[in-house]
């Protein structure tokens, strides 16, 4: 049995003596008689125990007590204080941070009982911190797992990113190898950088795999995945700087970055390192917008990111990694656990961290990414059962910024962002937590206010708005250019649906700008048959509001793209009015195929389908009419035209298609067919083309 090592300090010789003698019985004794030469044999051995008596002079025994308990390496041993004052001194060298003290006079059972205590529960202790570690360790490898599930779940959002995350870790990690890093830190970085993206967690599905360039509104909101992602792992212990990797993965090596505009060595190297792993996977990958890249290009890419998005000497060793052939490099592990290594505990935590989350998942689905307003479908699901409770009370507010197109074209978007972002905040500021505040689009806002039947009440409200907005939105260098245009529709008289006090406020709101804007309108039903001259000015108002409507929809460049149902219902009127008028029509169906003759791959369909879309779009006019008839074929309705009209119309979208699209392995072929006067309760779905 090892004994317990306890270090005495005393200068009073025949104390000491009494001391070792009462305690080598029991345990190996070590006797010094200076502070400094305790400090020196402290740097170089820990006892279990130490035991300071205290000299003549009392004061300084308890300042030597709180020098040990201030050096970091000692201030968890165990020290008992022996001292002669039983009251004040007892009681400081307690707060000080002794064990437990012993008064003078003492016997031997007192002295052993005391120090036998104090090891005894010092031994508790430390069997309790190694149980502690332990059970954190295994919480936090559970905890590691069900993290990892979630990070595989991020990639699958979006077929093109699956996967993405177990590459970037497999390339990280073979960058760290290259650059001389030990194993446990190889081990570090390889899940560090598969938990990266755990942030697009909060990001909605539709914005992740957007097919096209995002704009600067749906920019900023995938840009906050990194903080997400940092505020998700801030607190997880298992691994160093977890949280680094995360956060600063998309900052650039010259500053140009974010989130922070951290630069150079202020990048932590694990986030630098992350940052080349993945932008080297996202070109080796294909995408709905482009291709993957040649390595020829990669390299290239990477060489020009060199020293301004990228850190040299990790591209540097990208591209040794590149020249060497990463893909098949099978020193690389998969450091991805298997189905089976996952514990049974994960999927509790894996709940938990889900449900930590749905509520900002589900907020993110239901809001603006702008200004963190409800969307419109949110909006309308909310009033629609609202309404449909009984709770008929209610106000819509509809409401357009007047001139705001003349703020984005003078100042700039960023500035009309930031204005609509202020008046956002505005609306909720005089709203209540109740009530809906939604963007429906643009600079189209609405307010849904619940249990409110008063027109004077809503009157008041309106004009809270018309007010605030003129002392809290308007800018001086915006030449007060902009003011607010509002119509009002209440429930249940002017609807007792969404859709019905929407149509009925915009009307209004129509009333309002074509009577000099910066006012609001309420659209009631009892006013419009009150007299026949309200009833007629109401009439006016609805074909003037009709007129713009179709005025605005043919401003739009190009054919006149719907939906299939829609298509079907056009071309039923298309052929009815054809026996009247004799005009030629002629319908083209153009069917995209592989070499053989068969359906393109789900890649090659998507972009092929979205150029021909293009090429339809450039070569036909405004009066024509075109869908999507199938996954792989495009349907045009060619107005006032001839047969010959028609193949030379296709011929040109053909060429244009073979322009914009240059793979071989796809051809585009076309069908032309006249629309005859076919009798009208025949099925469309069955007719013969």
């Amino acid at each position: 049995m090892i004994l317990k090592h306890i270090l005495l300090n005393s200068q009073d010789k025949q104390e000491a003596d009494k001391i070792c003698k009462i305690l080598n019985k029991e345990y190996f004794v070590t006797l010094i008689t200076s502070e400094r030469e305790t400090l020196g044999y402290l740097e170089h051995r820990i006892p279990d125990l130490l035991i300071l008596n205290e000299h003549e002079k009392g004061e300084e025994g308890l300042a030597f007590l709180k020098k040990l308990k201030e050096i970091e390496l000692i201030s968890s041993v165990p020290v008992i204080y022996i001292t002669d004052c039983q009251n004040r001194k007892a009681a400081e060298c307690l707060q000080l941070g002794a064990s437990d003290f012993i008064i003078k006079p003492y016997n031997e059972y007192t002295m052993c009982c005391r120090v036998g205590r104090t090891i005894e529960l010092e031994e508790l202790r430390k069997n309790l911190e190694i149980e502690v570690e332990k059970k954190s360790k295994e919480i936090e490898k559970i905890t590691l797992q069900a993290l990892m599930a979630i990070a595989n779940t991020i990639d699958a959002k979006d077929q093109e990113t699956e996967g993405h995350s177990i590459r970037v870790a497999r390339y990280a990690r073979a960058i760290a190898k290259k650059l001389g890093w030990e194993e446990k830190q190889l081990i570090e970085i390889g899940y560090v950088a598969l938990l990266h993206d755990i942030g697009k967690i909060c990001i909605s599905e539709k914005l992740l795999g957007k097919n096209g360039a995002l704009t600067p509104e749906e920019y900023e909101v995938i840009k906050k995945h990194t903080v997400i992602g940092a505020d998700i792992l801030k607190d997880f212990r298992v691994l160093h700087n977890v949280m680094d990797g995360a956060k600063y993965h998309h900052e650039w090596y010259d500053g140009n970055g974010y989130t922070e505009g951290k630069k150079g060595e202020e990048i932590p190297m694990n986030a630098r390192i992350i940052s080349v792993a993945e932008a080297y996977d996202a070109m080796n990958t294909d995408r709905r917008y482009r291709k993957r890249l040649s390595q020829e290009e990669i390299i290239k890419e990477l060489q020009e990111g060199r020293g301004s998005q990228f850190d040299p000497r990790v591209v540097d060793v990208m591209l040794r990694l590149i020249e060497e052939g990463i893909e098949e490099d099978d020193t690389i592990p998969n450091i991805v656990s298997t189905e089976s290594d996952f514990a049974e505990e994960s999927s509790a935590l894996l709940h938990k961290v889900l449900t930590d989350y749905a509520e900002e998942i589900k907020s993110v689905a239901n809001t603006d990414d702008l200004t963190g307003l409800w969307n419109r479908n949110y909006t309308e699901k909310n009033v629609n059962a609202y309404l449909s409770e009984r709770r008929n009370a209610g106000a819509l507010l509809m409401m357009d910024l007047d001139n705001f197109k003349t703020v984005n074209d003078n100042y700039g978007h960023i500035v009309g962002d930031e204005l609509l972002k202020e008046f956002a905040t505005i609306l909720k500021t005089l709203t209540r937590q109740d009530d809906l505040v939604c963007r429906m689009g643009g600079d189209e806002f609405l307010i849904f206010l619940k249990d409110i039947s008063s027109r004077a009440t809503v009157s008041e409200k309106a004009e809270q708005i018309l007010i605030m907005l003129q002392k809290h939105l308007i800018k001086p260098d915006l030449s007060n250019s902009v003011s607010i245009s509002m119509g009002i529709a209440m429930a249940p008289a002017d609807g007792r649906d969404f859709l019905t006090l929407y149509q009925n406020a915009d009307k209004s709101l129509y009333y309002v700008k074509q009577n000099g804007k910066n006012s609001y309108h309420f659209y009631s039903e009892e006013e419009r048959y009150e007299t026949g001259t309200l009833k007629h000015k109401s009439t006016q108002i609805d074909l003037e509001h009709l007129r713009s409507f179709i005025q605005e929809m043919g401003y739009k460049k190009g054919a006149y793209q719907v939906e299939y149902e829609g298509f079907k219902k056009i071309y039923r009127f298309v052929a009815r009015c054809i026996g009247r008028t004799g005009q030629k029509v002629q319908t083209v169906l153009f069917t995209l195929n592989d070499e053989k003759g068969n359906l393109p791959n789900l890649d090659q369909l998507l972009t092929a389908m979205e150029l021909l879309h293009q090429s339809v779009n450039i070569s036909i006019r405004r009066a024509d009419v075109v869908t999507n008839y199938s996954s792989s074929q495009y349907l045009v309705i060619l107005m006032d035209s001839s047969i010959e009209d028609g193949i030379t119309v296709a011929d040109r979208i053909v060429d244009k298609f073979r322009l914009l699209y240059n793979d071989n392995q796809i051809e585009l072929r076309y069908d032309i067919q006249s629309v005859s006067a076919a009798p009208i309760s025949k099925d469309f779905d069955n007719e013969v083309w």
